[in-house]
């Protein structure tokens, strides 16, 4: 399995994360002030996890996921709310 092979240095976990409690997890996980990269893909309001990412942190790089079903130059984010539950489908 793929956590059976990171490197002792590097930690996993199944939380889930919002806005409001990104800053506690990545505190918890001694997360760098200004990390190299950072990916955000959690099929939601990743726009929001964006957001609240960038007022704890400075990565240098940044991937985040995108919907190609939204063409450009329209924009769209998902905002969030803690009533958001994913679909089971």
């Amino acid at each position: 399995s793929l956590r059976a092979n990171m490197p002792p240095r590097v930690h996993t976990r199944a939380v889930g994360v919002t806005p409001e409690n990104l800053g506690g997890l990545l505190a918890g996980a001694y997360a760098p002030p200004e990390p190299a990269f950072l990916k955000i893909d959690i099929d939601s309001f990743d726009c929001a996890i964006l957001l609240a990412s960038l007022r704890i942190m400075r990565p240098a790089a940044v991937q985040i996921e995108v919907n190609s079903e939204v063409p450009y130059p329209l924009m769209f984010g998902v905002h969030y709310s803690p009533e958001f539950r994913h679909s089971t489908a």
